[in-house]
């Protein structure tokens, strides 16, 4: 099963499209993530969970935070994931987690706010070690061989 993902803008980061579901917090949602090989777990960032706006009240938070390249931030467990990937044969292709992580920055100034809010969530390794990633001018296509976690439907 093959996965195609786009360039952004500046042909630094190439972007793909899926639908994330949770079952604690229980959530669906559409998302456009940028593939990160130096991202270890799939993170959903500030501006998009913003936009689900997650009781965080109810979320395992993750102990000392994440450290990232946008530096350290609080985080939290998103748990019972399932993520379903449109593929270039016409079907869907899905990736099973036992969690992934939502990350909330502490913005002290208002540039700082505008800085966090574009930075994107990230497909991390816990999705990308199970896929065959090549580039080309277009962006990238993951293939996912059926031997490898995940199931096709």
């Amino acid at each position: 099963m093959r996965v195609r993902g786009l360039w952004g803008r500046d042909s630094s980061l190439v972007y793909v499209d899926c639908l994330i579901e949770g079952q604690s917090p229980q959530f669906s949602t559409p998302i456009t993530l940028a593939m990160d090989t130096g991202c270890s777990r799939t993170t959903i960032k500030d501006k998009d969970a913003a936009i689900l706006a997650f009781d965080y009240r109810q979320l395992n938070r993750v102990e000392g935070g994440i450290l990232g390249i946008s530096g350290k931030s609080r985080g939290w467990y998103l748990q019972g994931i399932t993520i379903t990937f449109a593929t270039m044969e016409g079907s869907t292709y899905q990736e099973s987690l036992a969690s992934i992580l939502v990350s909330k920055h502490v913005a002290r100034t208002e540039e700082r706010r505008k800085q966090i809010n574009r930075i994107p969530s990230l497909l991390g390794l816990d999705v990308l070690r199970n896929s065959r990633i090549t580039f080309d001018q277009q962006g990238a296509i993951m293939e996912f061989p059926p031997f490898l976690a995940g199931q096709v439907t």
